[in-house]
């Protein structure tokens, strides 16, 4: 994973987003920089102070104290909107993979990639790809599953076994916190309308 994806936005001054590659990542505004080491460990640099280490646990959960990816993508009225540039892979089937007549797992067959804009808001999560295609919309409350990787974000649609998104100058980390925190609005709102009994049933698991 690069670095930049954990490190989507500066634990120091709350910064969002930062400059980063793929084992150090710099601070626009406070100007502190952070780097990686092979122990997991990460080194912490600013202007007229000696270097800090810290674990790569508590500059996380620094992030999280600071809101996350939460105010880069809510707006004054408190409405989630937020769109990144992505690649989609369609997961159609899984495929059993044998060997001597003994299952040994599965394997996934992908449509070949599109590329488009994906946007999130406070109800959906809607794919806009090229010219001429026509787009993705899925209500938030009918997603089945919601996973992260080292790169992508996968989530479970009901017409697809899967869509992996890839995201070529965004971090799957924060799609992964954003898409969590609206989906528990959407189903927070709709329990309030006296839907309970159905959303039981459809609740995305990570």
């Amino acid at each position: 994973m690069p670095f930049w994806h954990f490190l989507y936005r500066c634990p120091e001054c709350g910064k969002d987003p930062v400059l980063g590659d793929e084992d150090a990542v710099h601070c626009p505004e406070c100007a502190a920089a952070f780097e990686r080491g092979k122990d997991g460990a990460i080194r912490i640099l600013r202007s007229g102070h000696p270097p800090e280490v810290r674990t790569a646990a508590s500059l996380g959960h620094q992030i999280e104290a600071l809101g996350g990816p939460i105010p880069r993508a809510v707006t004054e009225n408190g409405e989630v909107q937020y769109r990144s540039r992505a690649v989609l892979r369609r997961v159609l089937r899984e495929v059993p993979l044998r060997y001597r007549g003994k299952l040994k797992g599965f394997f996934e067959v992908h449509e070949e990639p599109e590329e488009g804009l994906l946007e999130l808001s406070d109800e959906t999560l809607t794919f806009h790809p090229g010219e001429g295609k026509e787009q993705l919309r899925w209500s938030l409350i009918d997603l089945r599953s919601i996973q992260t990787s080292s790169g992508s974000v996968q989530i479970t649609p009901p017409e697809l076994e899967a869509a992996v998104f890839y995201f070529p100058e965004d971090s799957p980390r924060r799609w992964e916190q954003l898409l969590f925190y609206a989906v528990r609005r959407a189903r927070e709102r709709a329990e309030e309308e006296g839907g309970m009994e159905e959303l039981q049933s459809r609740t995305p698991s990570r």
